[in-house]
């Protein structure tokens, strides 16, 4: 375990068993399949490292956890929405935002998958993060100036946005992605439905961002200031709700 710019680093089962301590039993959008029942040697292991690195703490008989890492995880534990990012193809690792007070970034971190790095960051700051850590495309010098703020019409990708919807994107192969670049699902906890999608596509000559919701997809000229634009005004009107 470690801990850098403000970043932590955990195992999956260090990451398990802080968050049993928390009272949760799962974390939805991880994958932990190298830590389905572990032996109780394990478990004691773990938790002794943990209490080297001052992670956590006996008191009193309580196990406590250290108290800024205690508050992310406890952002996690009341979020009620979170966002999924998928590259495509995977350039980038998929990652997990929950959204809780504040924005929590889970992401694999390495290799081998059994690391997981976690941020905390504002929701204010969040969307200018996505863009930086992958949900974005290259684009000319200088924009597309007006265009960018005006729907584009393109019934084809509209079509493809929403049928992707209507799936489960982790099942998807990757020629069913088709011009999409990458996805970004806004995820209710509640019941475990995709409320909200956003994609970024690519067809010929021109690039675009898609919205898509149970009521209709919009789509748009790309510009990374308007996915920013985009997900600072669904993002504050979420919290609002």
């Amino acid at each position: 375990m470690g801990q850098s710019d403000k970043a932590y680093y955990l195992k999956n089962l260090d990451l398990a068993i802080l968050l049993s301590l928390k009272g949760m039993k799962e974390l939805y959008g991880i994958k932990m399949n190298s830590i389905q029942n572990p032996n109780r040697a394990m478990i004691y292991q773990t938790l002794f490292a943990l209490e080297r690195d001052k992670i956590i703490c006996a008191d009193s008989g309580s196990i406590m956890i250290q108290p800024e890492l205690d508050s992310i995880l406890e952002d996690i534990k009341s979020a009620g929405r979170m966002l999924l990012y998928m590259s495509v193809p995977s350039a980038y690792p998929d990652q997990c935002i929950y959204l809780g007070r504040e924005a929590v970034l889970v992401s694999a971190y390495g290799t081998i998958g059994e690391l997981y790095r976690i941020e905390r960051i504002s929701l204010e700051s969040l969307p200018e993060k996505i863009c930086k850590c992958g949900f974005c495309l290259e684009e000319l010098i200088g924009g597309t100036g007006f265009m960018e703020d005006e729907e584009a019409v393109n019934p084809v990708l509209e079509a493809h946005a929403e049928h992707l919807f209507d799936q489960e994107c982790s099942g998807l192969k990757t020629e069913e992605w088709g011009s999409v670049s990458a996805c970004l699902r806004m995820i209710s906890l509640k019941d475990r439905q995709c409320i909200r999608q956003y994609l970024l596509l690519h067809d010929k000559i021109q690039d675009y961002v898609s919205v898509t919701d149970d009521y209709d997809t919009r789509l748009y000229i790309y510009t990374e200031k308007k996915v920013a634009d985009i997900l600072t005004n669904d993002l504050l009107q979420e919290e609002r709700l």
